[in-house]
Parts: C-alpha cells; sequence; structure tokens
C-alpha cells in the first residue's frame, strides 16, 4: 500500500503566523503559484486507482483541487488541523502575554487543552482514528491536510514513537510519499 500525505498550500493563516485551526482560511495567491509547481512534480508520479482525501477545511480542499485537478476526492472533518480555541486567528505576539496562553503552553503541551479547544493528544487520536479507518480501504491513497494531522499521520504509518513531535514538518504544499509494505519513505517532491 502507498500513500502520499501532503501538507495544504501555503494560507493566509500561514503568512500572519496565526493559529488557524479550524478557521477556514484560504491558500494565498504564492500558495496557488507553487501549487501549479507541485501539480507538475506530482504529476510524475503513477497515481492511477488512488483514492483522494483531504482535510474538510478550505485550505486542504482547494490545495487538492490545484495540485490534483479533476480528481475526484472525499473531504474528512478527522482530517482537520487541531482546533486551537479561544486561540484561533491570534498570533504568538498576540497571546504571549496571557494566562490562558501561558497554561496551555506550560507544562505538558501535548496534553494541554486550549480552552474551548482541543489538545495535541485529541486531536492525534482523531487523525488516527481517521487513518485507521482510510487503511481499512486497502487502496493507495493521497491526502491533502495540515501540518499537525501530517506528523501525527507519519508517526503511526511508521511505528515512531520518538518525543519529537516536529520531525516530520514539511512546507506547504509538501509531504511524503510512503510504501507502507516496504516501513519506506521519501520527500513527496523527490520522484
Amino acid at each position: 500500500m502507498k500513500i502520499l500525505v501532503i501538507r495544504h498550500l501555503e494560507s493566509d493563516g500561514n503568512v500572519k503566523r496565526v493559529y488557524s485551526g479550524w478557521t477556514d482560511v484560504d491558500i494565498t495567491e504564492d500558495g496557488i503559484k507553487r501549487g501549479l509547481e507541485l501539480r507538475d512534480i506530482y504529476n510524475k508520479y503513477n497515481l492511477d486507482g488512488f483514492l483522494f482525501f483531504s482535510s474538510s477545511l478550505l485550505r486542504a480542499r482547494r490545495s487538492l483541487e490545484i495540485m490534483f485537478p479533476g480528481k475526484d476526492y472525499v473531504a474528512l472533518d478527522g482530517l482537520k488541523e487541531s482546533n486551537f480555541g479561544i486561540f484561533e486567528m491570534k498570533s504568538y505576539l498576540e497571546l504571549k502575554d496571557t494566562k490562558e496562553y501561558q497554561e496551555w503552553i506550560s507544562g505538558d503541551f501535548l496534553k494541554n487543552i486550549p480552552p474551548q479547544g482541543e489538545s495535541y493528544v485529541m486531536m492525534s487520536e482523531r487523525i488516527v482514528s481517521t487513518i485507521k479507518e482510510l487503511l481499512e480501504l486497502k487502496k493507495d491513497l493521497v491526502i491533502v491536510t495540515h501540518g499537525g494531522p501530517l506528523g501525527v499521520i507519519m508517526r503511526y504509518l511508521l511505528d515512531d514513537n520518538e518525543g519529537n513531535i516536529y520531525k516530520y514538518d514539511q512546507p506547504n504544499g509538501e509531504g511524503f510519499f510512503i510504501d507502507l509494505d516496504r516501513k519506506e519513505y521519501k520527500k513527496s517532491t523527490d520522484i
């Protein structure tokens, strides 16, 4: 089984450096330009027979449509980014001196829950549950999601329980091509 998992193209939230989480921000003009470049790269993969999925958020759906035009896909809530609650659409600079933000980022960051949001652990459980359902389809997959979920997917698929949750960070529009049978992967742009 093969899986191409990609982080969405650059969004307004990325440019503003805010926690966009579940907020439905759009991709930027630069994101669209990069998506067209990546389309040419990803077109080199033989994706015949692959099933296509994206997060239900606009930035992921539009990214899939730009990079893989004409492909039918299913948008899933289970592939959404973490819900940052009251921190949505705010930057570190706006939040750094607030009590709620300090409580969220201090201590056990992975388990702490932002007010009205979800913790990294909660998001991970949602992502893993969704991936398990997709793996039951026993088909090759293309998944366009977000930075946090991409890392969760990689760690789960490769049985990688190392402590660094940022190990699989990728630029917008990029990700990994995984051969699950061999437990091997390469960067999505290394064709």
